[in-house]
């Protein structure tokens, strides 16, 4: 059994700062940073001008879509509550995902850049930085599990805890790190090994929903139709559409057309 007594504030002095929006400042740093890297490892022009862009339309996706998926998904709460949509209290990783995918498809095609090459460049700091994010919902007690009398379980022993207290969990919140870091493990040292430009980012993608879907099972969560959570809806949907297309893009660079046209006197 795991104990976690934090509360989910950050308190210095009399000013205060949540755990969870620290490690959401943190992932968004590591994204950027790493994504810097990768640009650099697949031989991007490190542009200042496109580095700003694209690092403000990721955070700008991320945001928008991150709390639009919340508010979808707890549709109910908010039709009583119409004025608490606009504020930034719940967001939801897998709209993260879509929002910023969707914004840097949106700059990449403005300022006429490879929205390809760039996904694959920043794919596996996206994996590193969603994984970081599950810290702050560790300190937090958000996206607890379910009950679960196992050797591994967690307890939350805060009062200020958006867990239950002193119930032993599944340590869903952890699930989500370890497997995020594997994901990342894995998408590192392929980004100078899969040539195809498009490749690393669908297996990005792919990855992150077959990550993100198991774990879903142990967690607490309102369904959303047909008593099926939003977020497996949407993993399901990433994978039926990213794993064709990964693997037509894939066999498309290793079989390519070969058929010549004969020349005159040939």
């Amino acid at each position: 059994m795991i104990e976690i007594n934090i509360d989910p504030v950050l308190h210095l002095g009399t000013w205060g700062i949540k755990w969870i929006t620290l490690s959401l400042i943190g992932a968004i740093i590591v994204v950027i940073a790493v994504g810097i890297i990768g640009l650099r490892r697949v031989g991007i022009s490190l542009a200042p001008r496109n580095i700003i862009g694209m690092s403000l339309s990721f955070i700008i996706g991320l945001v928008v879509g991150a709390r639009l998926f919340y508010v979808i998904d707890n549709w109910s709460y908010y039709l009583e509550h119409p004025q608490a949509i606009f504020s930034l209290a719940g967001i939801v990783i897998y709209g993260a995902v879509i929002g910023s995918v969707i914004a840097i498809a949106i700059y990449a095609r403005i300022g006429k850049l490879s929205f390809w090459r760039w996904g694959d460049a920043i794919a596996p700091g996206a994996m590193l930085g969603m994984a970081l994010y599950r810290v702050g919902c560790i300190f937090n007690g958000c996206c607890f599990g379910l009950e679960a009398h196992l050797p591994w379980s967690v307890v939350y022993t805060s009062a200020q805890s958006h867990a239950p207290f002193g119930k032993l969990l599944h340590p869903t919140q952890m699930y989500h790190l370890l497997l995020g870091l594997l994901a990342f493990a894995a998408l590192w040292p392929l980004q100078r090994r899969l040539k195809t430009e498009g490749s690393l980012f669908l297996l990005w993608l792919i990855l992150f929903a077959a990550t993100d879907l198991p774990v879903r099972f142990f967690r607490v969560a309102e369904t959303f139709f047909l008593g099926i959570q939003l977020a497996v809806i949407v993993d399901v949907v990433i994978l039926a559409v990213t794993i064709p297309w990964f693997v037509t893009r894939i066999c498309s660079a290793n079989h390519p057309d070969t058929t010549t046209t004969l020349q005159p006197g040939t």
